[in-house]
């Protein structure tokens, strides 16, 4: 497995945007009515022919979707370049970043992140103008009732093995990784971790741990409310398109864009602690719109009248109705919000100082030195973030 360069960057993204995929595709190739596909085969068409006259019509809207969607990620992407990249391999945000924050030149990374928001717009609207197109020329197929709908065994094994093991293989890698040096199983990153080894590159991981569970914290108690309030019954459509926002932009530009924005008095705030976990939330806000939003508007609005029948007041209805009733989805939104926050590296790099070193920042500069043992315990210390990150959805959300 490759460990640095293009090879490994490549890997990672795929990694990272292969769930995208699936989540964008799959239900739409769910919905191909079998009885096409069967009217197809018995025609005599070979599979290649069925797949490009009855199958790709219906999912190509999801697929140019789906792939603007990683392009637009992977144009974006930063902590992976940063990491994985070195000083050989240079984007637009690793330049944003080193621009701003190492030679201190705003006006140049401030041009660059324009240009970069730009490039993600008319990527944008290119995607859009493909649907439109398509739409006019295709007739969408009707949803496949469950005897229809398309079954495991209809996807090549290999298929599926090999996905799963390019998107696993990483995360196996850092785990054992963690658990082996210099040729030998150990756990000689873990205790660097806490026996002072880190010390000599100014990294308490003690702290670096309490303060990504402050943040993730408040970062919670910050989004889980806006997006409730944001799906509200009166305002859910604007609302929520408008939670899109962080999505066009990068978290670097995010970051950057607080520099910019509060570094005059009287709001001179962007050295202030509160900031990190505030900028978070940004980004965790339109997950937690998508996962409040549709379990929402799923609530009868019989239970809603009958309750202000019996003289419920706004309140009482809210506390009564509504929040049983959400208890799940408000719990997800809290997990996903809290492992957004606990994994967020982009924005964090402009605004950390040493008093509020998280853990992924922690890990960059750990991977970032020389020395096996300090890269020893930036891999421990990753394979217990992914942990942490993998549980925290389930670890608040409620046992059914």
């Amino acid at each position: 497995m490759p460990q640095r360069g293009i090879a490994a960057i490549l890997w990672a993204h795929v990694v990272f945007n292969t769930a995208v995929v699936l989540r964008v595709v799959s239900p739409r190739w769910a919905m191909v009515d079998r009885e096409m596909v069967e009217a197809a085969e018995s025609l005599g068409a070979p599979p290649w022919r069925v797949f490009t006259q009855v199958t790709w019509p219906a999912i190509r809207t999801a697929v140019t979707n789906a792939a603007t969607l990683v392009f637009v990620f992977c144009f974006s992407s930063f902590a992976v370049i940063a990491v994985l990249g070195g000083v050989s391999t240079r984007t637009l945000e690793t330049e944003v970043f080193t621009q701003a924050v190492r030679l201190g030149n705003i006006r140049t990374a401030t041009a660059l992140t324009v240009l970069q928001t730009a490039v993600v717009v008319i990527a944008l609207l290119l995607s859009r103008t493909n649907r439109t197109d398509e739409s006019a020329t295709t007739n969408p197929p009707e949803p496949l009732h469950q005897r229809h709908r398309t079954q495991l065994r209809n996807v090549p094994f290999i298929t599926a093995l090999t996905g799963t093991a390019i998107v696993f293989a990483p995360i196996v890698a850092v785990v054992i990784r963690s658990l082996r040096y210099d040729g030998a199983w150990t756990l000689a990153g873990f205790r660097a971790l806490f026996d002072g080894t880190l010390d000599s590159v100014g990294i308490d991981i003690t702290a670096c741990l309490a303060t990504s569970a402050r943040f993730a914290l408040v970062t919670v108690v910050i989004a889980v409310p806006l997006a409730h309030f944001a799906t509200r019954r009166d305002r859910a459509t604007r609302a929520e398109q408008l939670t899109l926002a962080p999505l066009l932009v990068s978290a670097v530009t995010l970051g950057l864009g607080i520099i910019v924005t509060f570094d005059v008095s009287p709001i001179n705030w962007r050295s202030s602690i509160l900031m990190i976990p505030a900028i978070h939330a940004v980004i965790a806000l339109p997950l937690a719109v998508r996962i409040i939003g549709p379990a929402r508007r799923a609530i009868d609005r019989a239970l809603y009248e009958s309750a202000e029948d019996l003289g419920a007041s706004r309140f009482t209805v809210w506390r009564t109705v509504e929040i049983p009733l959400l208890r799940s989805a408000l719990a997800r939104a809290a997990g996903i919000s809290a492992a957004v926050s606990l994994g967020e590296f982009g924005a964090t790099s402009f605004l950390t100082r040493s008093n509020s070193m998280t853990v992924p920042i922690a890990i960059g500069q750990l991977m970032g030195r020389p020395g096996p043992l300090l890269q020893q315990a930036g891999f421990t210390v990753t394979a217990v973030i992914v942990i942490v990150i993998c549980m925290a959805p389930m670890a608040i959300s409620p046992s059914r």
